[in-house]
């Protein structure tokens, strides 16, 4: 899936699935610095977790973040991830199907 702005690409998204059934991880770029900090990132992630959880039915999305990259993390924490993991080199956050749904209510409400 690609992310736009104005009829241009500007990154892309990607659910990849895992060795686990019913769970896959969402890859995402911004490419250029300067469209960082819009919600274009949000808006590319929302649109990736109504695929994987209304189309491919998915029962959990994992997201794998560099400690260092402080936007990410606070993408998908805004998005409802919640952090199951700190590695040296990664932190793993995940959004199951019932925190999904929960969101959209409380997003509604």
């Amino acid at each position: 899936m690609g992310c736009h702005q104005e009829n241009e690409s500007v990154g892309f998204v990607k659910l990849l699935p895992t060795a686990m059934e019913g769970v896959y991880e969402i890859v995402y770029v911004i490419g250029e610095d300067a469209l960082w900090g819009h919600g274009l990132g949000q808006q590319a992630v929302r649109s990736a977790l109504s695929k994987a959880f209304l189309h491919l039915r998915a029962d959990r999305v994992v997201a794998k973040v560099m400690p260092p990259n402080l936007r990410s993390i606070r993408c998908v924490c805004a998005c409802g991830f919640q952090q199951m993991a700190e590695m040296p080199r990664l932190i793993r956050f995940e959004i199951t199907f019932d925190a999904y749904c929960q969101a959209l209510r409380e997003k509604r409400a």
